[in-house]
C-alpha cells in the first residue's frame, strides 16, 4: 500500500486506529508474561 492509497482508505487517524485494533482483535493478543488476553490503549501515549 502506498501513501496515496493509504490516505484514500483511512480518512482520519481515528479510522486508521480502529482498523488496526480490529485486525489485532481478529488475531488475538496474549501477554507472554502473565497470559492476560485483554488489551487496551495506554492513555499517556
Amino acid at each position: 500500500m502506498n501513501i496515496f492509497s493509504f490516505t484514500a482508505h483511512f480518512d482520519s487517524e481515528e479510522t486508521c486506529r480502529l482498523h488496526f485494533k480490529s485486525e489485532r482483535d481478529k488475531i488475538g493478543i496474549k501477554c507472554h508474561r502473565c497470559g492476560h488476553d485483554k488489551h487496551y490503549w495506554i492513555k499517556s501515549r
